[in-house]
């Protein structure tokens, strides 16, 4: 094996099967990959101009994206981990996620929230109250929790928080929401 790996950074990778289609993808325009892993690829040596172009476009195809740009890669970083986070149970406070993201962070924090905002548009507690709000009515529409307790899942402290956040981002109350 070749002593210089190179990672690159892949934009739209969320799951276990991301990763196979990536390995796959490689092998299919012949370039050997060493591993996979949640928004990474790293390949057993750096590509050539022309095999990064081709993979680029073949990310494309499958809906995935090469990041090239260093702004864009804390972006994500810092959208992985938000992800991430939303998934958990409960979610944790902002306060919590902030702590978080300012220890992994690659970059000074401010310098990545500056990016994260230029590339998404919102800012990563705006994202996470999306992602928040999102996973709220996953579980408003399963029915089995009561709105105090999964304003409690999806991490606010306050019911009424919650019913705020949640009106701000859908328009109408949780519960009115879950009799939709």
């Amino acid at each position: 094996m070749n002593a210089n790996p190179q990672r690159y950074m892949i934009r739209g990778m969320v799951c276990h099967r991301c990763d196979l289609a990536l390995a796959e993808l490689a092998e299919n325009i012949g370039i050997e990959v060493i591993s996979t892993g949640r928004g990474f690829v790293t390949f057993t040596r750096p590509l050539t101009t022309q095999e990064l172009d081709t993979f680029e476009q073949a990310l494309q195809v499958i809906k995935f994206g090469l990041i090239r740009d260093e702004d864009e890669q804390l972006a994500e970083q810092i959208e992985l981990r938000l992800l991430a986070v939303a998934n958990r149970r409960p979610i944790p406070e902002w306060k919590h996620v902030n702590n978080e993201l300012r220890t992994v962070l690659e970059a000074p924090y401010d310098y990545a929230v500056r990016a994260y905002l230029k590339v998404f548009d919102c800012t990563p507690l705006e994202r996470l109250t999306t992602l928040r709000i999102q996973q709220a009515t996953v579980l408003l529409r399963e029915g089995e929790l009561q709105v105090s307790e999964i304003s409690e899942a999806v991490g606010y402290s306050h019911l009424s928080g919650f019913s705020r956040a949640f009106k701000r981002e859908l328009g109408v109350s949780p519960s009115t929401y879950s009799t939709e």
